[in-house]
């Protein structure tokens, strides 16, 4: 399915909830909320499971210098 859509690089579904857990911290959803959602167990998960876009950190930048 993935290589139909055009997708060549290896996906899992950890990939998802990677993905997914990113995609809301970029829109505000709170910590306590992604774990339930994830069902982790352990606070420090959600953490893991983040990984941040360099778009923002680049827009938190201009929010703050004002540019």
């Amino acid at each position: 399915m993935c290589s139909e859509a055009g997708i060549t690089t290896h996906i899992t579904p950890h990939s998802l909830r990677i993905g997914g857990n990113s995609a809301a911290v970029d829109n505000g959803v709170p910590a306590e909320v992604r774990r339930a959602h994830g069902r982790w167990l352990l606070p420090g998960m959600v953490d893991l499971y983040t990984r941040r876009s360099p778009d923002t950190g680049i827009d938190l930048t201009r929010r703050m210098t004002g540019r």
